[in-house]
């Protein structure tokens, strides 16, 4: 048997450490990522951030502000000693006499008391005179004493460093003569040691503040925590189940809003659910109502003995109209189920809405002569539109046999037709009983019926009014409805249905709802517009 040599193992375990070792990276970085975007840490640094960041820099600049403003003071009180000073060699004829007087003695102890260091250079540059002792007949070039010799004017200013202070002084004697120049410098460090002590009760301050800081934050993210603890239990009943809880709402603006909104999506949710089990019991009912007639006719002619064919015949016929019945309903459910599907297009074409309504009347007017009512339709203009051909004519006819089926003997139904240069305007009324308030908001709802009894008596499947409400919304138009009953009052009798649809299909995609006030006004006014008047009476 091969065995593998002690190198061989050696790279293997090598490389199983790297496997091991970057998974344990990369799991460590998740769990590093997790944290840093978890929102109660970015809550919590930002607290943090947002308190120390400002009182740190404003600590800083206002420490460098002080230092820089001490140095300037302590820099003017260093040019009034120097000019004071230097009056004293203004009394001798020479540097030497001044010497030999004992004037360079006097500086000596004078900067040995003050902590300062005088240095005094003739005419050639060379220190004859240096307090520390480390510069005498040495040359000291620099730019005070290089701008004192040129301007012959006092020259001050800090070093690099900022750790001394300086200034130089043109010297004079008693008979104006040029002697030199009187450099006198200061050390600062005692002015940072005075601020040093302040950058430790600064560091107190900011060491309390960064303390408060913390536990301001901390008390912040343990509220949220718990805030979203509580919404997160709530949630979790909602979701097993108990749809009737609702978030609590805080004094917080931003979490009320949450909440309200939540709660909304949740009332909706409910309604949406109670909706749909109306309409499914409305569904079982009238679907079960034809099926327990024909029950009941099939029975009858079953438990009969020998009984005469018209009865047979009456029987089957009352079957037939059942069955159309039934037909009837099953087709308005698919209409509106497929009209409410979200990728249901319409087949528009450009139509001519005068002969579209013509025809609608005229293939009606047999049902209008069965109930004595009298068809009128009256039109301001001829109008073309982009619509659905088919289904604007389901829309008419909805509207107009309801008028006639629930209006009064001898009585009328019009039809109104106008248009303005973006809109189409169809007004459907009828002289009938009307709708009284409290139900206009209902009946456009699926099986809603305003007056159950006769609605059984014409044959309504109570989907009429929804299936024309849906074709109006595809066509992005509205419906309205005004009626008013005798009990209320009414100075007109009836109902009303007035339809706006624009013109153009394909405009009213871009256009939206701008200018409604206008449109509104535009709809009247077309309305009531006599010109070019045309009326037909069927």
């Amino acid at each position: 048997m091969c065995r593998p040599g002690k190198g061989s193992f050696t790279r293997m375990s090598f490389s199983g450490f790297q496997k091991q070792l970057a998974g344990r990276m990369k799991r460590l970085l998740k769990s590093l990522s997790g944290i840093l975007l978890n929102y109660k840490v970015l809550l919590f640094t930002v607290i943090v951030l947002a308190g120390l960041v400002p009182v740190t820099i404003f600590s800083v600049v206002q420490r460098n502000i002080q230092r820089d403003e001490s140095i300037k003071n302590e820099l003017a009180q260093l040019q009034i000693r120097a000019v004071v000073l230097s009056d004293d060699i203004a009394a001798y004829p020479d540097l030497e006499t001044a010497r030999r007087a004992g004037i360079f003695l006097q500086y000596s102890k004078y900067t040995s008391l003050n902590a300062m260091r005088i240095r005094i250079v003739d005419t050639s540059m060379q220190v004859v005179m240096d307090t520390y002792e480390q510069e005498n007949g040495k040359y000291l070039v620099n730019p005070r004493v290089l701008k004192a010799f040129s301007t012959w004017s006092t020259a001050s200013t800090g070093s690099d460093s900022q750790k001394t202070i300086e200034t130089a002084v043109p010297l004079e004697s008693s008979a104006g003569e040029r002697l030199g120049v009187f450099v006198i410098s200061m050390d600062v460090t005692q002015i940072d040691a005075q601020f040093s002590s302040i950058d430790s009760s600064t560091g107190i301050i900011l060491g309390i503040i960064m303390l408060l800081v913390l536990f301001a934050a901390f008390l912040a993210a343990r509220w949220l925590d718990r805030k979203e603890k509580s919404i997160h239990m709530a949630l979790s009943e909602i979701a097993a189940g108990h749809t009737t809880l609702r978030l609590r709402t805080g004094r917080m603006r931003e979490g009320t809003k949450s909440a309200e909104l939540i709660n909304e999506i949740l009332d909706n949710a409910s309604l949406l659910d109670k909706t749909r089990e109306e309409f499914v019991s409305n569904v079982s009912h009238e679907l079960k109502t034809p099926m327990t007639s024909i029950k009941v006719l099939a029975d009858s002619l079953n438990s009969a003995g020998d009984v005469p064919v018209e009865m047979y015949r009456d029987f089957m016929k009352d079957i037939t109209r059942e069955i159309d019945r039934e037909n009837k309903l099953i087709e308005d459910l698919l209409s509106l189920a497929r009209m409410g599907r979200p990728g249901s297009k319409l087949t528009i074409t450009n139509v001519s809405m005068n002969e579209l309504i013509e025809t609608t009347l005229k293939r009606l007017s047999p049902l209008a002569d069965l109930h004595r009512t009298e068809l009128l339709f009256e039109s301001y203009r001829t109008v073309k539109a982009e619509v659905d051909e088919i289904k604007m004519t389901q829309v008419l006819t909805n509207l107009v046999e309801n008028a006639i089926k629930y209006g009064t003997e001898g009585g009328w139904v019009r039809v109104f037709l106008n248009a303005d240069y973006q809109y189409f305007f169809l007004r459907v009324e009828d002289n009938g009983i009307g709708i009284p308030k409290e139900m206009q908001a209902h009946v456009f709802e699926r099986f809603y019926r305003v007056d159950k009894t006769r609605s059984r008596e014409t044959g309504g499947t109570g989907l009429g009014l929804a299936i024309v409400r849906s074709i109006v919304l595809m066509h992005r138009g509205t419906i309205r409805l005004h009626s008013e009953t005798e009990a209320e009052g009414g100075a007109s009798h009836g109902s009303v249905f007035t339809i706006r649809i624009p013109l153009k299909y394909s405009d009213t995609v871009t256009k939206g709802s701008a200018a409604k006030d206008s449109r509104e006004s535009g709809h009247t006014a077309a309305e009531s517009d006599p010109k070019g008047e045309e009326r037909s009476s069927i």
